[in-house]
């Protein structure tokens, strides 16, 4: 008699743990109106994923909804591993739509900075370039440090460097309380700056540059200055400032403007990235799943 129960229990067991094990491992759905690989295996409308699943879009667009609410739309010919609440893009082009996810690529994280917020990633070689196709998107590194938030109209591309921390910002300085403060004019990010020769500096624009690391509050990121210059012309006019979600490019990449900048060891600089066309690719998916 007691082997039998032993034997019951064991199997009582068994029956209550391994869907749970599965429920745990079940990463999300994606949706696409063709077909599509999921870890080389050939899927056609939608599929299952588990954590590390491999997915690569053919001719038509998927959209990926992870179990911790992330929406992640992958365009065509793109390839994407699912990673906990995000999506890591290893090839082509995704947007983040909603969730507390993003999308990761070489290092960093995009995802969104205000509710309801659409932004696009693509993978151009070595860097990636960001755009904002509704709200404010939101780029960090490995170290959570911010290094950019994405308006729209201004898409910037960001080229992760090997091993260092250096940042080079220009802004008007400010001061609050005890801290020197500027936002940054190419990234949009309010950040602290710490050393000698800032008193005096309030209201006028400067440029600074030195090793980045990352402070609790805000400003997230606090730089050690080792250079600092006082820039005599005048702030320059944001073109792209108040200009609306669908224009394709920023009006100053189009200008040609050379505006470029270092974030905590990230290259920064202004991107000519279209979006537009995703928008309309990823529609289908998204009716499909709505």
């Amino acid at each position: 008699m007691t082997k039998n129960v032993a034997v019951k229990s064991l199997l009582f067991l068994m029956v209550c743990i391994v869907p749970s094990m599965s429920a745990a491992e079940t990463a999300g759905t994606v949706v696409t109106p063709g077909r599509m690989l999921v870890n080389n295996m050939e899927v056609q409308g939608n599929a299952t994923l588990m954590q590390g699943a491999v997915l690569k879009t053919a001719a038509t667009a998927a959209r990926v909804e992870l179990a911790g609410g992330t929406i992640v739309s992958l365009d065509a010919r793109s390839e994407a591993v699912v990673k906990g609440a995000s999506v890591e893009l290893r090839r082509g082009r995704g947007m983040v739509s909603s969730g507390s996810g993003g999308i990761e690529a070489l290092g960093l994280r995009v995802d969104g900075a205000a509710p309801q917020s659409q932004v696009l990633v693509a993978l151009a070689g070595d860097r990636i370039e960001v755009a904002a196709v509704r709200g404010m998107g939101r780029v960090r590194n490995s170290q959570g440090i911010t290094l950019a938030m994405v308006h729209g109209g201004k898409p910037l591309s960001f080229e992760p460097g090997p091993g260092t921390d250096e940042s080079l910002v220009s802004g008007k300085l400010r001061r609050l309380g005890a801290k020197y403060v500027l936002t940054d004019e190419l990234t949009g990010v309010d950040i602290e700056l710490r050393g000698r020769g800032l008193s005096g500096l309030e209201g006028a624009r400067v440029e600074a540059s030195g090793r980045a690391q990352k402070a609790g509050g805000s400003p997230e990121q606090v730089v050690l200055v080792s250079r600092l210059n006082r820039l005599e012309n005048p702030e320059p006019q944001d073109d792209a400032r108040g200009a609306s979600s669908g224009t394709a490019t920023s009006a100053a990449a189009k200008s040609g403007a050379a505006k470029t900048g270092m974030s905590a060891g990230t290259k920064i600089g202004l991107a000519a990235l279209a979006f537009g066309g995703m928008a309309a690719a990823i529609a289908v998916p998204l009716a499909m799943s709505n």
